[in-house]
């Protein structure tokens, strides 16, 4: 049987999700944990393999698995800190979690924003585009990607700026939200985006990884079952923030470099 789960996890309490030997790791821990209760975890893939500190409340796994679906994720959540499974779906054979149809991304800003200024920058993202300026770029990596829509709103005290498509390039979102904060310095313009998205090699910086929550990985024929209140990953996601709130070189104080 092969099946997959929906997690949350605070990803300040990690070094990054992929596996590493001799450093605490979200999958690292979550096979750990598997290994615990005895559950078979072949093929086993994730949707997005978030950067350190970066945190999740919808990122999805699957494996192939002798273990009972409707029992798995309580049997993980008793062994696993800071990480909380609360949904499960039996899957194709053939699913892989890295083929979703949409990811969502949000990032939260500490403080007053532009919020006008975030808007008009947000709408250059929109649409198919050469993201070789907002990636980390990979060799061999196609730098076209579709962004289905990005909106910018508050929050309490936080800007927040939620960011849509298929599929990201490496550390893309945070380097978006690191364009909007140099054009709001004054270090760089909205011209230069527009010059960027169009394919001019121009460097904006990036945003500090802490702020941003991947909010849910979706798949239309793929039924999840909720299991436990939904409120404990709102809970996950507020202690969080809470935290961000206090780390202020964090959020607040700690801007992208200055462009070269």
């Amino acid at each position: 049987m092969r099946i997959a789960l929906k997690f949350a996890y605070d990803g300040t309490k990690f070094r990054g999700y992929a596996r590493q030997s001799e450093v605490k790791t979200v999958e690292g821990e979550i096979l750990r944990a598997l290994d615990k209760i005895g559950a078979r975890h072949l093929r086993f893939r994730c949707a997005s393999r978030t950067d350190k500190g970066v945190s999740a409340l919808g990122n999805v796994i699957a494996f192939d698995t002798n273990f009972r679906a409707e029992e798995i994720c309580s049997a993980l959540n008793a062994n696993l800190e800071d990480i909380y499974f609360f949904g499960y779906a039996r899957a194709p054979l053939e699913f892989n979690p890295r083929y979703a149809e949409e990811r969502w991304y949000r990032y939260h800003l500490h403080g007053r924003h532009d919020i006008s200024l975030f808007g008009k920058i947000a709408d250059l993202f929109v649409g198919e585009h050469d993201f070789s300026s907002f990636a980390r770029m990979e060799e061999g990596r196609n730098p076209i990607r579709k962004v289905k829509a990005v909106s910018i709103s508050k929050e309490d005290d936080f800007t927040t700026i939620d960011i849509k498509a298929q599929s990201f390039l490496w550390q893309m979102v945070r380097r978006m939200v690191g364009a909007m904060l140099s054009v709001e310095k004054g270090d760089r313009t909205i011209e230069d985006v527009e010059r960027a998205i169009n394919g001019e090699r121009i460097i904006f910086g990036i945003a500090p990884p802490e702020p941003l929550f991947l909010m849910d990985v979706r798949y239309s024929k793929l039924d999840f079952m909720d299991i436990g209140p939904p409120e404990r990953v709102e809970d996950m996601r507020k202690s969080t923030l809470l935290k961000l709130r206090f780390l202020e070189y964090l959020i607040g104080r700690k801007t992208p470099p200055k462009s070269r």
